[in-house]
């Protein structure tokens, strides 16, 4: 982070460190601030696993509204296709 603000200042920007976060990942005991080229940095801790789970839920959910979107699809033109009134169409 300490280069990182070096490579800035060459561009005459500065590091916003009251925005500036560290990851913590996989650690149990942590500081709740770092000290970073004369700033304080808070630490946060991560929380991959929550993610993961969300994303596998939607995902399921998603994929059932489809399959039950195609067996109601299907299930339509069968009736179209052996219904007495061939006039009548469904538009899916």
């Amino acid at each position: 982070m300490e280069i990182m603000q070096e490579e800035a200042a060459t561009f005459g920007i500065e590091i916003n460190w009251s925005k500036t976060k560290i990851q913590a990942v996989g650690i149990k005991h942590y500081p709740s601030v770092e000290h970073v080229a004369g700033n304080d940095v808070e630490v946060v801790v991560v929380v991959v696993v929550v993610v993961v789970v969300v994303v596998v839920v939607v995902v399921v959910v998603i994929y059932t509204q489809r399959l039950k979107t195609t067996v109601t699809r299907c299930w339509l033109l069968d009736q179209t296709n052996t219904s007495s009134t061939s006039g009548r169409k469904f538009r899916l």
